[in-house]
């Protein structure tokens, strides 16, 4: 009995974080990752006073062949890093503290439609938007719903806290649809981006984005390599790409998933349960045979073993159940998409278990139905 709780646990365990791994694999995130090369540009080995080249970097990496599009961006998707700030929006009021908190990000012209995040209203940046024109940004639907309802937001204008003062007005030119930022797992929150050119803040390392117009995006590479070196040669470069940063996103849901159903599903479960079977049926065997000396009918024996093993699979997993309903809320934080007692999972723990019982039960006692009474009694 105690054999098959702990089976059921480690199963129900088992299944949640299949469960999860599976809902986080057809998540949206609201961009199209394939043929996506991502490029971290580091100028701290280089001359900071090249540092406001990058845009002809962009422009190089524009013309090269085989790209689709390019772009910059202060955080690359999925980087695990957040930047928040606090807005004002004239007509909006705050709910609590941190209400009008929203996500913002700086991005070039061309980030959208490099990353495939589709533009639902207004425009996308422009190279005419500078420091000394009129400060924009973009916002998405999580953010439009929320604090403009069903006023249209474009032409609207918020500002952001500086200190003990507010922002010039930031106005609204478009909605885009809802992306995760830190992670897979994130709801989506309101969002702000931000216009990079606009940002006279030269950094010391910058994100870019290239869309390969058609087969592997790792085939840029040594474009990029001699794009950007052709600017600043000391600038330290760092690549992946998309579609490797979201599967590495799913690293630890992946090994989780693959960890406990092995461990749990096929040795627990099925190993060690046939192995207490048998060794349940083996310790009876004289007995068995002195049933069958005094006319027990092989069915008999084969319904009473059957019968016995599942009064103990009915006690475990009952008990078993019960340590599952009490205990898988202490992991919730793993799972994503599910509760933490989710009936599928619970119920698919249950049967597969149950079968697994069921069929090393049925040989077993097939075996013992099949014993030849003296060989039984001459072993002992």
């Amino acid at each position: 009995m105690v054999q098959v709780s702990l089976a059921l646990l480690l199963m129900v365990a088992a299944g949640l974080m299949i469960s999860t791994f599976w809902e986080l694999r057809w998540v949206n995130p609201g961009f199209q990752p394939e043929h996506v090369l991502l490029t971290r540009v580091d100028f701290r080995n280089g001359n900071p006073a090249r540092e406001h080249r990058v845009w002809e970097m962009l422009e190089r990496l524009r013309a090269m062949p085989g790209v689709q599009s390019a772009s910059i961006s202060s955080a690359e998707p999925l980087c695990d890093c957040d930047w928040t700030d606090e807005v004002v929006i004239e007509g909006y009021t705050p709910k609590s503290p941190d209400d009008t908190n929203v996500f913002m990000e700086e991005v070039s012209d061309g980030y959208f439609e490099t990353v495939s995040t589709a533009i639902v209203f207004g425009r996308d940046f422009k190279t005419s938007d500078t420091p000394t024109s009129q400060p924009v940004a973009i916002i998405n639907q999580s953010k439009a719903r929320k604090f403009f309802a069903a006023t249209n937001p474009l032409g609207k204008y918020y500002r952001t806290h500086k200190g003990n003062t507010l922002s010039d007005p930031v106005e609204i030119i478009g909605i885009v649809k809802d992306a995760k930022f830190g992670s897979l797992r994130e709801a989506s929150a309101p969002a702000v981006y931000t216009s990079r050119r606009q940002d006279p803040w030269v950094d010391s390392q910058y994100e870019f984005e290239l869309r390969a117009a058609g087969g592997e995006p790792t085939a840029l590479i040594a474009g990029v390599k001699s794009a950007i070196q052709g600017v600043d040669r000391d600038a330290a470069l760092e690549f992946t790409t998309l579609s490797e940063r979201v599967k590495d996103s799913l690293g630890r849901e992946q090994f989780l998933a693959t960890l406990s159903g092995l461990f749990g599903a096929l040795l627990l479960t099925a190993i060690g349960l046939y192995g207490v079977m048998s060794y349940n049926v083996a310790r009876r065997r004289k007995e068995i045979g002195i049933r069958m000396a005094l006319g027990a009918e092989p069915g008999r024996v084969l319904r009473m073993v059957m019968g016995e093993m599942a009064l103990l699979v009915g006690i475990g997993l009952t008990v078993g159940l019960g340590v599952a309903l009490a205990t898988t809320r202490l992991v919730a934080s793993f799972h994503y998409g599910l509760t933490p007692n989710d009936p599928l999972t619970l119920s698919f723990a249950v049967a597969l278990l149950t079968g697994v019982a069921c069929l090393a039960g049925y040989l077993q006692a097939r075996r013992a139905s099949r014993l030849e009474p003296l060989i039984a009694l001459r072993e002992e």
